[in-house]
């Protein structure tokens, strides 16, 4: 009889274990199955699905969704089948000419002592709104809605520059730039923007895409105090506030990438792309994945000090140096 229920106890025991272990392999295949590695939020898809390969990676942030440092990538297979004509053209039935494009003339300031700080914009104020604050609701914006529909840009040139160097936009400049990574991503953007939720308008001019800001940008404060009654007729004139530029790049062999013909980097200073905050973390912007090296390419190895020539633009060629120039 005691051996009996010895057994007995030892057969229970065994079916037990045997139960636990096959629960815990189940728990554990669940979550395996469940859980999203962090770069499927930052990848693209392949090449033929996207458009392009490229893919971003978090520099020091988190991994939830819904942090605003995390963008999940859009499928751009629909957009393969729509080819940009003419290099710079893209979507030529949503990319109106700027007459066309309803983009405010506007006044602002472009006095470097007011304006080179991370201050608010003053909308409201007894002066016009500082140029460069209101750069930094653009590219705030921009940001924004990129990541929420799951479009890759770059920050480049004069933009790369400032955020590089001191955090924030160089205070004399006039525009931000923005490399957009290939023609499927630029389609994409064009065609799904919002232009009314945004306050900012896509046009394309003298062979570039740009945006302008509209009547609707910043709840119309800008409009309602601010407005030009001169029109803007070009981006050359008195009158042209900030806007964005727009490169589309393209592969040229597997180790070189272009955003402009004259333009050249090795591919992977490009990509991965990195999201990084500025403007002291107020928001997030894209940079390449060697911020140093295009910085050379396109500025020299002095880039970190600034030129006594204080323009708008910058001055000069773009990328007059190797992509392999060192330090």
């Amino acid at each position: 009889m005691r051996m009996r229920r010895f057994l007995e106890i030892v057969l229970l025991v065994s079916v037990v274990t045997i139960l636990r272990q096959t629960a815990l392999m189940h728990t554990a295949a669940m979550m395996d199955a469940e859980f999203i590695p962090p770069t499927q939020f930052f990848s693209l898809p392949s090449e033929t699905a996207a458009g392009n390969k490229h893919g971003i990676e978090i520099e020091g942030r988190g991994e939830e969704e819904g942090d605003p440092s995390v963008c999940k990538m859009r499928d751009l297979s629909e957009y393969t089948k729509h080819e940009a004509t003419g290099g710079q053209k893209l979507s030529p039935s949503r990319t109106k000419k700027l007459k066309n494009a309803k983009c405010l003339s506007f006044r602002c300031n472009k006095n470097v002592a007011p304006c080179d700080n991370g201050l608010p914009t003053n909308y409201d104020g007894p002066e016009p709104p500082c140029c460069t604050h209101i750069l930094r609701d653009m590219a705030r914006i921009f940001d924004d809605t990129m990541c929420g529909l799951g479009l890759e840009y770059i920050s480049t040139f004069g933009t790369l520059l400032g955020l590089v160097r001191s955090d924030r936009f160089i205070p004399w400049t006039s525009d931000i730039d923005y490399i957009i990574p290939s023609k499927y991503v630029a389609n994409a953007m064009v065609d799904l923007w919002d232009t009314r939720t945004t306050g900012m308008a896509h046009h394309f001019e003298k062979g570039l895409n740009r945006i302008c800001v509209t009547g609707d940008f910043a709840g119309g404060e800008l409009k309602e105090k601010w407005e030009d009654e001169r029109p803007l007729l070009n981006w050359s004139d008195e009158n042209a506030g900030p806007y964005m530029d727009f490169y589309i790049g393209r592969n040229v062999t597997d180790q070189t990438y272009k955003p402009l013909p004259e333009c050249e980097h090795l591919y992977r200073d490009v990509f991965p792309t990195k999201r990084v905050y500025v403007y002291n973390r107020t928001f997030a912007t894209n940079m390449p994945a060697n911020p140093d090296q295009l910085l050379r390419t396109m500025y020299g190895r002095n880039w970190r000090k600034p030129r006594a020539n204080k323009s708008v633009h910058g001055g000069g060629p773009p990328c007059p140096y190797s992509p392999t120039l060192s330090l």
